[in-house]
């Protein structure tokens, strides 16, 4: 039998027979190709003003609870849960989506992060093991090394 000792999620569910440590939140924006006409807006998008446009659906985007980006998701053009594929239909224009920030981290090349207005969402990232066990000394100190990384990094790198 397999054994997990650590995870690291942006679940929204709680379990009683896990533990979880908040480790950081990255707000969720629009993505798109560089030469989306969104891009001109030079302002805070709408959720209204994502209505026109091919929304390609992902995994994170069950996180949001907005009722316009729900009736969107439900409709959406298309439904793709690797991370990968959908910022390469992206960047070849078939569409747009809504992701976290630090998704695209290292992978911007051809795709705009455009911030939404107000409700500011974001996803909420946690580090989680066995509620009632102990950690092992090493993965302990990984645990700990994880957050004393993440604590050592700029708030503006989440946001």
């Amino acid at each position: 039998m397999q054994r997990i000792d650590i995870g690291i999620s942006a679940r929204t569910t709680t379990m009683s027979a896990i533990k979880s440590k908040h480790l950081f939140s990255d707000r969720f924006g629009v993505l798109c190709n560089e030469d989306h006409p969104l891009v001109k807006e030079h302002r805070p998008l709408k959720w209204s003003d994502l209505k026109s446009y091919p929304l390609i659906s992902n995994a994170t985007g069950g996180q949001i609870n907005h009722p316009i980006f729900r009736e969107m998701d439900d409709a959406a053009y298309l439904r793709i849960r690797n991370t990968n594929s959908v910022l390469g239909m992206v960047r070849a224009g078939v569409g747009i989506t809504v992701l976290p920030k630090l998704t695209i981290k290292g992978q911007a090349q051809g795709l705009c992060f455009l911030p939404l207005a107000e409700p500011n969402i974001k996803r909420h990232v946690k580090i989680s093991s066995r509620a009632h066990e102990e950690l092992s000394p090493v993965a302990a100190a990984f645990e700990h090394a994880i957050i004393d990384r993440v604590s050592a990094r700029n708030v503006r790198d989440f946001e």
